[in-house]
């Protein structure tokens, strides 16, 4: 980050500032710093998406405005902005609509289908956001790399979407598409690295939910053991789910013992809901036996 930062701000102090980029080239360094907008802190992603509207300036490339458009709804709705962010993606979608048919145009398309789907989140309105992922299809078939990674973040909302609503199975089987794709593109055609923990996780969850804690456990097992190729929030997350698939096999020590080796880390606020829950219930099971023994 300090490398685009240093970077952005030599070009920007030049005398002709970015003027005198290619448009190809503006496209590129905009792209990149849209890119760059996933890291963490919300100041960085408002810095980052801000700059690279800089980049492009007057000029216009469809993709790379969509690709601003959708880190800047990302930004509206962390900031707590729905409205805005409603807004922006809207505004986004019907420029698409009106655009000439293309495998990447229709990818960014779909992105932003997930970032609408993403809104409706937000705001609990699970029902929307089933229907806004449903409204997206492939330009064609077989499905090409650019929308097989929108095909994954389809399924992969909408599996998380399900198994709140209950749809164990439905979610599963959502779910299990993320698994395909990831087993047939990653890492050769797609990198998926950042959504293996993630996907780890889903897949456990909804799996306990079905009663398959040792298929949960399975699964997380494997991951755990690509440690190397998580970050450590990740491999924190990971280690919550195992400990809520001993709880549900009825091992509380080890699901304790797990969360007490997590308890002092520097927990995302996922990650410390999903220990704070777990303790609670380990505990709740300790206190009721125990007045049983009393008894």
């Amino acid at each position: 980050m300090q490398c685009l930062k240093h970077t952005f701000g030599a070009v920007r102090a030049g005398i002709d500032g970015f003027e005198n980029l290619s448009i190809y080239t503006r496209a590129e360094v905009a792209s990149c710093l849209v890119e760059a907008s996933r890291f963490p802190r919300l100041a960085w992603k408002r810095s980052a998406v801000a700059w690279a509207r800089e980049v492009m300036g007057g000029e216009r490339d469809q993709y790379v405005d969509s690709s601003i458009a959708q880190r800047q709804a990302v930004v509206q709705r962390l900031e707590g902005r729905l409205a805005e962010a409603h807004d922006t993606i809207e505004q986004l979608l019907s420029r698409h609509a009106t655009a000439s048919p293309h495998a990447h145009l229709c990818a960014s398309a779909g992105h932003a289908i997930v970032e609408r789907a993403l809104n409706y989140f937000q705001e609990a309105h699970l029902t929307s956001a089933i229907n806004a992922l449903d409204s997206w299809n492939p330009s064609s078939q077989p499905v090409g790399l650019a929308e097989c990674a929108v095909v994954f973040r389809v399924n992969m909302l909408r599996g998380k979407i399900l198994r709140y609503q209950g749809k164990f199975a439905d979610s599963l089987a959502s779910l299990e598409v993320c698994q395909w794709i990831t087993l047939q593109q990653h890492p050769n055609s797609i990198v998926l690295g950042d959504e293996l923990a993630p996907l780890s996780c889903e897949l456990s969850d909804v799996l306990r939910e079905l009663n398959r804690p040792t298929d949960a456990q399975a699964i997380l097992a494997v991951t755990l053991a690509q440690s190397g190729q998580h970050s450590a929030s990740d491999r924190q997350l990971l280690s919550l789910c195992l400990a809520e698939v001993f709880f549900a096999q009825g091992r509380l020590d080890e699901a304790y013992a797990v969360c007490c080796k997590e308890e002092d880390a520097a927990l995302s606020k996922v990650a410390r809901l999903r220990l704070c829950v777990t303790v609670a219930k380990i505990w709740h099971l300790r206190i009721k036996y125990l007045i049983y023994y009393i008894k």
